[in-house]
């Protein structure tokens, strides 16, 4: 199987190459179902209809990059995205503002693509999310909750000032605001032209749940509930799940509010959001060194307790906010002693609870996307989960930039750059290269790879490595043509092995 990229070289007096890359991919299996908000979607379902590792295999693990613990990455376009410390790790409980960023990392390879700093954030574990194009991160007061996205609005709080907001996502001018009893602490659910908030005095009573106009904002209905709301509602058919600090999962109607049903669990301090999948509803709860460590399966037609984790395991805790997928339940384990940070990550079966496999770091309330789970450690780093012969493409080569630089070119003058390709498929690939049609005579003449002329340079570059290349152009004595106006195209054929 052959792929191409093609480099074209156009005509700038320095010598600019500009890049494009035309290689195709061919992926191995069809996992496109992307998690680009919190929770998966901005009705924070938590369940994606992909496939899901049934090993706990790594595809890659990040460099350090001080991701807030208990926070939980978002996946859109090929990329992860993160937020982060800039050069330490951020207290999730504080209500002072740190200097945060945003670590964007290549899905397959786990390479740091960018990072941005985003100034001073309150760093609560509040996620990110991806709409209109751009990463939101929602207000810098906000606690723990982050934006939501939807109908072409950015939905976010102010926490202890006790506003939701909805803003225009293109002009990001402020359509309204409303007001809630005690903290603003969750993200924003979005339903059917509606939008759902939770509320509450931190580690107190009561909490809140409101439904309002997305349109307007208008009160449609609220309902009172026994303890703080301290985490996000999940809405699914008519349904809102909320789950609240003291230990108690409620169902809501999303038309009116009335309490469908509610359960109390085990594990008081859960400040989790539920996730529904299979007919059923999956929470984790408690907080180590105050309450039992669980995480539980409820049937949502019936309410039943359809299984739980062992407290011996502890599996679960208060901020950890489950994800589903591919017959499993993803869940985290907290550090020794360590509210927010966890050490384990965990696959259970859905349907009996069962561990089905895990890994000794990760766990903080898994993304899923294209087959991938993708969860942060205690330790700051990213870790991605995955077969990599089941979710990389078989082929697929980038290039590490747009454009190169040769410098002012003259006569006699031997000029060169570099360019790394890459190599983030499946196969290993042999690369070749090829002038095309219209190159001048400079390129076909003095172009090298190194000392290799370039229609001599053959390379095998192995599956998810990099060929670091230095590019020649030597320009003869005497050369009498006119070097801006040198201009070709310069194609790699890549053959899979």
């Amino acid at each position: 199987m052959n792929k191409n990229v093609n480099i074209k070289f156009l005509p700038i007096f320095l010598v600019f190459l500009s890049i494009l890359l035309l290689s195709s991919t061919t992926t191995a299996s069809d996992n496109n179902d992307t998690w680009s908000q919190f929770h998966k979607d901005n009705a924070h379902t938590g369940f994606s209809s992909g496939e899901a590792p049934d090993s706990g295999k790594l595809l890659w693990v990040s460099d350090p990059i001080w991701a807030i613990p208990s926070s939980s990455p978002v996946i859109a376009k090929g990329k992860v995205f993160v937020k982060c410390g800039v050069d330490h790790a951020p207290d999730p409980m504080s209500t002072n503002p740190d200097e945060l960023r945003i670590v964007t990392i290549d899905e397959f390879t786990g390479n740091v693509t960018s990072s941005d700093e985003i100034g001073l954030v309150v760093p609560g574990w509040g996620s990110l999310c991806y709409g209109n194009g751009k990463i939101l991160y929602g207000r810098t007061e906000a606690l723990n909750g982050g934006a939501m996205f939807a109908d072409g609005k950015v939905f976010d709080s102010d926490g202890q000032s006790h506003h939701y907001y909805c803003t225009d996502a293109e002009t990001e001018k402020e359509l309204w605001n409303f007001t809630v009893t005690g903290v603003a602490t969750g993200t924003p659910a979005y339903y059917e032209g509606k939008v759902y908030l939770t509320s509450g005095p931190l580690f107190s009573s009561p909490g809140h749940v409101y439904c309002v106009d997305a349109e307007s904002g208008n009160e449609l209905w609220n309902q009172t509930l026994s303890y703080e709301a301290g985490g996000s509602p999940a809405v699914s058919e008519g349904v809102v799940y909320v789950t609240t600090y003291d230990g108690k999962l409620y169902a809501l109607n999303a038309e009116d509010g009335s309490v469908l049903w509610n359960e109390t669990v085990p594990s008081t301090d859960v400040s989790s959001t539920p996730a529904i999948a299979y007919g059923n509803i999956y929470i984790s709860g408690g907080c180590p060194g105050f309450s039992t460590i669980e995480t539980y399966c409820f049937n949502a037609t019936t309410h039943e307790l359809v299984w739980n984790t062992s407290a011996e395991d502890k599996i679960g805790g208060w901020t950890t906010s489950v994800a589903v997928a591919d017959g499993m339940v993803f869940a985290g384990k907290h550090a020794e002693d360590d509210y927010f940070g966890h050490a384990g990550t965990y696959a259970l079966d859905a349907y009996t609870g069962n561990v089905v496999w895990s890994y000794p770091n990760g766990g903080a309330s898994p993304a899923i996307s294209d087959g991938i789970v993708f969860t942060i450690g205690d330790d700051g780093r990213v870790y991605a989960f995955a077969d990599p012969e089941k979710v990389l493409p078989s082929v697929s080569i980038k290039c590490n930039m747009s454009s190169l630089d040769f410098g002012s070119l003259a006569s006699g003058v031997r000029s060169s750059t570099h360019l790394n390709i890459i190599n983030t498929g499946n196969s290993d690939v042999t690369i070749s290269a090829e002038l095309g049609s219209g190159s001048s005579q400079l390129y076909n003449n003095s172009l090298f790879f190194g000392s290799i002329f370039w229609s001599q340079y053959s390379k095998l570059i192995s599956s998810r490595n990099t060929e670091e290349m230095e590019l020649v152009l030597d320009v003869p004595v005497g050369y009498e043509g006119e070097l801006d106006k040198a201009e070709g195209n310069l194609i790699f054929w890549g053959e899979a092995v």
